[in-house]
């Protein structure tokens, strides 16, 4: 394969800023694509609290106005390195000199306006790019832009772009009156492409222009195409499904190490599993959690409908029937969070609910549960349960998304699989996979001892991942140059 010019276009990436799973996959990506002796690089807003932290290392590279609503912004360009990864920093005044990376008033001029940046900046800095990858709506301009410049503009014509979606359900959605007033070009809000319910919709845009379009889930490429996982935009999936893929993302396996990881309370690997219990015994002391026999399980994440975890609160007395613990970590819906607590203060002992999110943490936590619970409605971009698996905790999930994806159900006879997958969003699905993981951790701990292994010897590392995307943008570069 020859060398690819390959630019991410993204709000967010570790380890600068993390909002999302999103921030993992540029960085992890990008680094790999290096790697491989491709020329990556990564641009993304320069935002107040990374120019504070990283001021005498960024180096000053360029700068140029960018047209929003007949007024001229500057954009200025920093760079800094990172392992190897070169990332490119749009800065301005006007727009990013804040902490938020999303949820401010003029959301919609702010990403405009690093849309037409990224562009602009191609050419100012004659970047040679065979390949933009853009992220989620915050970028789906991108593609738009490039798509109409091609008409005008010979640089751009061999310019491909692929839009990556971690997240449907933020679309970029704003008033059309709104987007008039800041300059959208009027042949893209005036035409129906780009319409959505009489507002602009910049994720609609982006999946109507971009040359392809990336899941990070096989299943949820398929899922996205009907309307219960869609967010509306089902008949606009179906349309484009032939540009479609879904590439499960892999997990850095020198960041997420148990034989090195220095959060835990021991270090273990396959070879010496015996070591694991240590983080079970810290973990009960650290939390005030009761009786070791108990079987351990974890929840990890956002404590929100979407992500299942009322289902959940709904079946905690059920749970509470059992020889069983309960660790929670996260934040969500306040009424949520306020059952999690009554629950904790119900049962001093075996419920420890924590409403923060701290890696390190969530990693010991991981490394000293038995089973790792997620049972989503629906789930785009998981990598917690790759994370759990490579630290040894079982997975028990409902099987939608990235979940069906990643964890396969364990086979008595074969012996293979590493989890305990259901497919219902009821009460009595949730019960009787809880049922199956205390039968195999109390009746058959032969069976748990097997999948535990599985979960271990599991390979998620990103090569896979990596190789897919490069066939996918090379067929790209080819189909311009053919």
């Amino acid at each position: 394969m020859e060398k690819l010019n390959i630019l991410v276009a993204t709000v967010e990436a570790v380890p600068f800023v993390r909002v999302t799973n999103s921030a993992e996959f540029v960085y992890n990506s990008t680094r790999k694509y290096r790697e491989k002796n491709h020329n990556a690089k990564v641009v993304m807003p320069l935002y107040k609290s990374v120019k504070a932290k990283y001021s005498d290392s960024l180096r000053y590279i360029t700068n140029f106005m960018v047209d929003i609503n007949s007024e001229k912004h500057t954009a200025s360009i920093l760079t800094l390195d990172v392992e190897g990864v070169e990332f490119l920093f749009i800065d301005s005044e006007t727009y990013f000199n804040r902490n938020r990376v999303i949820g401010e008033v003029d959301d919609c001029e702010r990403f405009i306006f690093f849309a037409k940046a990224v562009v602009q900046m191609i050419k100012e800095m004659d970047l040679k790019t065979d390949i933009l990858n853009a992220k989620d709506f915050e970028a789906a301009l991108i593609p738009a832009y490039i798509k109409k410049l091609r008409q005008n503009d010979k640089y751009y014509k061999n310019v491909k772009t692929v839009l990556t979606l971690h997240d449907i359900k933020s679309q970029g959605i704003y008033p059309i009156c709104e987007a008039e007033a800041i300059g959208l070009p009027m042949e893209m809000v005036g035409d129906f492409d780009y319409k959505f319910y009489q507002s602009v919709n910049f994720l609609k845009a982006g999946i109507l222009a971009a040359d392809f379009i990336t899941f990070p889930s096989p299943t949820f490429k398929e899922e996205c195409q009907t309307p219960f996982y869609s967010e509306r935009l089902d008949g606009l999936f179906k349309a484009n499904n032939f540009k479609m893929a879904g590439i499960l993302d892999g997990l850095n396996y020198l960041r997420y190490n148990p034989e090195t990881d220095g959060s835990l309370f021991a270090n273990f690997s396959l070879e010496n599993l015996e070591e694991r219990k240590v983080n079970k015994f810290g973990l009960l002391n650290y939390y005030n959690l009761e009786n070791v026999d108990n079987m351990l399980i974890c929840v990890i994440g956002r404590m929100i409908s979407q992500k299942g975890t009322d289902l959940i609160a709904d079946n905690l007395d059920y749970l509470m029937e059992k020889n069983i613990n309960i660790i929670f970590m996260g934040t969500g819906d306040p009424e949520i969070e306020d059952t999690l607590i009554e629950y904790q203060n119900r049962f001093p002992g075996r419920i420890a609910t924590k409403l923060y999110m701290n890696e390190n943490e969530a990693n010991r936590i991981l490394a000293g549960s038995d089973f790792y619970l997620a049972v989503p409605r629906t789930e785009i971009s998981a990598i917690n349960q790759l994370i759990a698996m490579r630290y040894g905790s079982v997975p028990i999930v409902r099987e939608t998304g990235t979940l069906k994806d990643s964890v396969k159900a364990y086979n008595k006879f074969s012996k293979k699989g590493q989890g305990i997958l259901f497919s219902g969003q009821t009460s009595k699905n949730f019960r009787e996979a809880i049922d199956t993981a205390c039968e195999i951790y109390f009746e058959k701990p032969e069976i748990y001892e097997q999948m535990q292994v599985n979960c271990l010897e599991r390979d998620s590392r990103w090569g896979v991942t990596t190789d897919t995307y490069l066939e996918i943008f090379n067929e790209l570069k080819h189909e311009i140059c053919g």
